[in-house]
């Protein structure tokens, strides 16, 4: 209601041996309704084509009109390696946790994904921010968490330098570690041209803006 919602899409993804199950639906919220809904069946190894199925058929299912970038963000892969991608799903679930012993298991699961797949951008970037929290919240000392943010961040980039989520951490090394305020804000700025959907982007935007006492900024 206080976003002014219509609809919610909900889903949920099982593993039964070699095989997936994904169940998607659209959900009217003002009486629970279903607007559309679909379940599919596929063998484990086809989970890259599945997504791009299900991202497809959800887009217009909602009739929802994407721009080219849109278009190209959502069919984008990030890697083509299952193993790596699983690994990296791991880390995501773990650095959520948001504790100290978590953010290190996520931070095994990713490193092991870039083993998996040296090329895998999105994998380096969630190293660089696994950093961040260890560095910023005292379970590192900033002169030996910071350099890992940048330098993770850094590799992501030279792979993919239209990755928001690896814009992110770069700035928060650059405005938090390097007092390069400036270039800190930068950074986090071309993240939400990038991807204006990306939440952390927007959040770290937020919480420069406060600490440079520009206020108005920040709540935009």
């Amino acid at each position: 209601r206080h976003l002014n919602v219509r609809a919610v899409l909900t889903g949920r993804v099982l593993q039964r041996g070699d095989n997936l199950v994904i169940g998607a639906e659209l959900v009217d919220v003002a009486d629970g309704s279903r607007l559309w809904g679909k379940t599919y069946q596929r063998p484990m190894q086809d989970l890259f084509a599945i997504q791009e199925e299900v991202t497809s058929e959800i887009s217009r299912g909602l009739r929802l009109k994407l721009a080219g970038r849109e278009k190209k963000r959502l069919a984008k892969r990030y890697t083509d390696n299952r193993e790596a991608y699983q690994l990296y799903l791991k880390g995501r679930f773990f650095w959520n946790k948001r504790t100290e012993e978590s953010i290190w298991k996520a931070i095994d699961y990713y490193r092991q994904a870039v083993e998996a797949d040296p090329t895998y951008a999105l994998a380096y970037a969630r190293l660089a921010e696994s950093y961040m929290p260890l560095g910023a919240w005292g379970y590192l000392s900033p002169g030996e968490a910071f350099p890992k943010v940048k330098a993770w961040a850094r590799k992501a980039l030279e792979i993919d330098d239209q990755l928001a989520e690896a814009h992110v951490p770069l700035g928060a090394a650059l405005f938090l570690y390097e007092r390069e305020q400036e270039s800190g804000v930068k950074e986090v700025r071309v993240a939400i041209e990038l991807n204006p959907n990306y939440p952390r982007a927007h959040q770290l935007n937020g919480e420069f803006h406060s600490w440079l006492g520009e206020f108005d900024a920040a709540a935009d």
